[in-house]
């Protein structure tokens, strides 16, 4: 009986250090995720405010580019928000910031 309990110590104590080692994986994780989230969000709004030389919008461009291809049973929307930007195949609409 000693043995066992004793066998279950050490288990548990083997079990501790594994879940300390997923602890740290996950936490590195999520400290670069957000290094990473944080430096794209800084660039999409940097080079938001950049207009372009053609005094083009994007709605404007994206409407262009479906119309050169044929595509013309889309809509494109302007929508407010920052990485918005999403099609809708069922309403065949774009929703562009």
């Amino acid at each position: 009986m000693a043995r066992f309990l004793l066998y279950l110590k050490f288990r548990k104590n083997k079990l501790k250090q594994e879940m300390i080692g997923y602890y740290i994986i996950a936490g590195v994780l999520f400290i670069v995720s957000m290094y990473v989230s944080n430096k794209l969000k800084s660039k999409f709004k940097k080079y938001s405010k950049v207009h372009l030389q053609n005094g083009m919008s994007g709605k404007e461009i994206a409407e262009k580019m479906l119309s050169d291809n044929g595509i013309n049973n889309v809509k494109v929307i302007s929508t407010p928000g920052m990485l918005t930007d999403h099609y809708n195949p069922q309403k065949k609409n774009n929703k562009l910031k």
